[in-house]
């Protein structure tokens, strides 16, 4: 299994998030792929979740 992580910056960039929007997606969006622990200081994303959140809220503009 080769899983591909991004970090919050990478999620900004790739989405046009802000930091700030960003955790509060993680917060307050129960959809929203929850982050973990890579290290004492250090949190990631899976980066097959982030790209599935992207495709379904497509998904559902689509509709």
């Amino acid at each position: 299994m080769n899983t591909k992580l991004l970090k919050a910056k990478q999620i900004c960039e790739k989405i046009g998030f802000s930091l700030p929007t960003l955790w509060r997606k993680v917060k307050n969006d129960p959809t929203f792929p929850k982050p973990f622990k890579i290290g004492a200081n250090s949190t990631a994303w899976d980066a097959q979740e982030i790209d599935a959140w992207i495709e379904n809220c497509k998904a559902v503009r689509g509709k």
